[in-house]
């Protein structure tokens, strides 16, 4: 391809035109990187999913309420697999319970956990759930007060507070 400069004089450019050779090095890559997609895909990681040998459990505690003779207690499975409550101890013994849904807890299913237990005003309980591997989780209650619920005075009392924070200053 030629061309003409300001001076009318003739320069020679290179034709813009790509070799077989450039194709291939273009695209070559893009095939290895689809047949490694492909193998992850259709092995299912390539053996990378592999169970551990010991069972890696975790449960994150959301919520604790006190009712007269009742403990309810909130919690979310946060492992990589389901979890199966086996059994609760209160200050070292154990104590029946109720789950709600179930007592085997989905991945990232949240589950609340009813004891029927006599706890007293004003004292700490420390509560240890077992699931069916025998792995234990710890919560404590510091000082058990019965968990007041959520009426029209409760929320007026909020509301008058936020109005002196956020409003009148």
């Amino acid at each position: 391809m030629t061309t003409r400069n300001l001076s009318n004089e003739t320069v020679s450019t290179p034709d813009a035109t790509y070799s077989l050779k450039t194709l291939a090095l273009f695209l070559i890559p893009i095939v290895l990187l689809a047949l490694v997609i492909a193998l992850f895909w259709f092995s299912r990681g390539a053996g990378l999913q592999v169970e551990p040998a010991a069972p890696i459990e975790s449960v994150q505690f959301h919520r604790t309420v006190l009712k007269p003779g009742v403990i309810e207690i909130q919690l979310q499975n946060t492992s990589p697999q389901e979890i199966t409550v086996a059994q609760i101890a209160v200050n070292d013994g154990f104590v029946p319970f109720n789950a709600t849904p179930a007592a085997t807890i989905p991945r990232l299913g949240v589950a609340t956990l009813t004891l029927a237990y006599p706890w007293v005003q004003g004292s700490a309980y420390a509560i240890r759930i077992f699931s069916s591997n025998a792995v234990p989780f710890d919560t404590a209650i510091d000082v058990a007060t019965e968990t007041r619920g959520a009426d029209a005075s409760t929320l007026a009392s909020f509301t008058l507070i936020g109005l002196y924070v956020g409003v009148i200053p």
